[in-house]
């Protein structure tokens, strides 16, 4: 009986956390529903930068809250590669909330945590 209701438990837990990322932001396709976002890739390809744009559950970890998470994107940008990158973390609405860049001076987004990230777009 223990294994059964360890068996529910767990398979109830996996399948709660691959759905958590089908829908985010309240949309089905963030590329085509979020004006911003569409901007940021055709921008990228504009410029003829590498870009890698992911769907994300941030924690942020100076938050009072215990469990305080963000929903959002990430948009990866090779600038120099392999040398030079940004990383700039955005929430639904598309304002910026974290910015990374490695390269000379090197910037990490120390506040985030990633908890899951799925890959929505790669140009290269």
């Amino acid at each position: 009986m223990k294994t059964l209701i360890y068996f529910i438990l767990l398979s109830t837990l996996l399948s709660c956390s691959k759905a958590s990322l089908k829908k985010i932001c309240d949309v089905d396709d963030p590329i085509t529903e979020l004006s911003w976002l569409a901007e940021e890739i055709v921008d990228a390809n504009a410029n003829s930068l590498d870009i890698t744009v992911s769907k994300v559950i941030l924690k942020n970890k100076e938050s009072k809250k215990l469990y305080k998470k963000v929903e959002g994107f990430i948009v990866h940008n090779q600038i120099a590669p392999p040398y030079a990158y940004t990383n700039t973390y955005y929430n639904c609405i598309g304002e910026q909330i974290c910015h990374e860049s490695a390269g000379f001076i090197y910037t990490p987004c120390d506040k985030y945590e990633i908890i899951k990230e799925e890959e929505l777009y790669r140009n290269y």
